[in-house]
């Protein structure tokens, strides 16, 4: 089926949505603080839900425990379509391993719509005698000295830069930070060599000599840094470590909700204005159906498991 033939499918199902709602609001819940691209990713497409779903989505920001409260009270919510998460994949797939939590993220919620992506490039000092990444892998291979940074333990940038030194053949030490602006100052600074960081976080810098963008930890290019090649087409073929951004409903929520709540994303994703803010944010709207994103979430809580199992990574004490 055409894409436009689907979105007009999609709006045709919202106003019955909206009929058996009433007009009482969604809340859409955002694990984590204000300002950060969970919760700018919620704001940018919560309007243009609400218009098509008829009825007002209100974003909450319940932070705390690396976004587990916020996914935990989402997890406890009754499924009547009312209470919804904009989530990253740190809490549908990688949390589980790394916290005690109360909720199987597998089994305590219902896959709504994979919204988006945002591209991390492998960055490096410019310090580091290299300008590709096939000279950086001959000056890495062998030494000891090599460390990379990331904006906290567990995280996409710490679990990417680990599967990419295990398949690439070199040592590296994880240097983790409170956030990513410390962490890519140091890069800059020659403290530590290289740092997976999201492309439009590092573009700028890159564009100012202040870091070298050695590859795109995505399956294509980013559309923000298109002259910038994927690690994927430089010899590691199916190599990906994006960030990742979902929606998700309790468990038990309906299927024809489901099936609304996607459409009515769906249709956003699809607005002109809010695919230019999410891209001028250096994130990729994305989209599709409930059980594409299941079989997604399914695929990445196999692989990073493993991942984080094999390395045996654990959180600080």
């Amino acid at each position: 089926m055409m894409p436009h033939r689907r979105l007009l499918l999609a709006a045709a199902m919202l106003p019955t949505f909206a009929r058996a709602q009433g007009t009482a609001p969604v809340r859409m819940v955002v694990p984590y603080p204000p300002g950060g691209s969970t919760d700018l990713i919620a704001r940018a497409v919560s309007a243009a839900m609400a218009s098509q779903l008829a009825q007002p989505i209100v974003v909450e920001n319940r932070s705390g425990a690396s976004g587990n409260i916020g996914m935990e009270q989402v997890a406890r919510a009754a499924p009547d379509g009312l209470t919804i998460a904009m989530a990253p994949a740190s809490n549908l797939v990688t949390n589980q391993f790394l916290f005690p939590l109360s909720f199987d993220p597998l089994t305590a919620f219902a896959p709504v719509v994979l919204l988006a992506a945002s591209h991390n490039v492998l960055v490096a000092s410019p310090a580091v005698p290299a300008r590709t990444l096939v000279e950086f892998l001959a000056w890495a291979k062998g030494r000891e000295d090599v460390r990379y940074a990331s904006s906290a333990t567990g995280s996409a940038a710490h679990l990417g830069m680990e599967a990419f030194a295990r398949a690439a053949g070199f040592r590296a030490e994880h240097v983790p930070y409170r956030g990513i602006p410390q962490a890519l100052t140091d890069v800059m600074r020659g403290d530590v060599q290289l740092m997976l960081a999201p492309d439009g976080t590092v573009r700028a810098l890159v564009a100012d000599g202040k870091l070298v963008a050695l590859g795109v930890a995505s399956p294509r290019r980013s559309p923000g840094s298109a002259d910038i090649p994927t690690i994927a087409e430089q010899g590691f073929p199916g190599f990906e470590a994006m960030s990742w951004f979902g929606l998700v409903a309790p468990a038990a929520t309906p299927s024809d909700v489901i099936a609304r709540l996607n459409a009515a994303a769906n249709v956003a994703l699809a607005d002109a204005s809010v695919r230019a803010a999410l891209t001028s944010a250096g994130v990729e709207p994305l989209g599709g159906t409930p059980e594409a994103f299941a079989a997604y979430i399914r695929t990445e809580v196999g692989r990073w498991g493993e991942l984080i199992r094999a390395a045996g990574i654990r959180l600080p004490q």
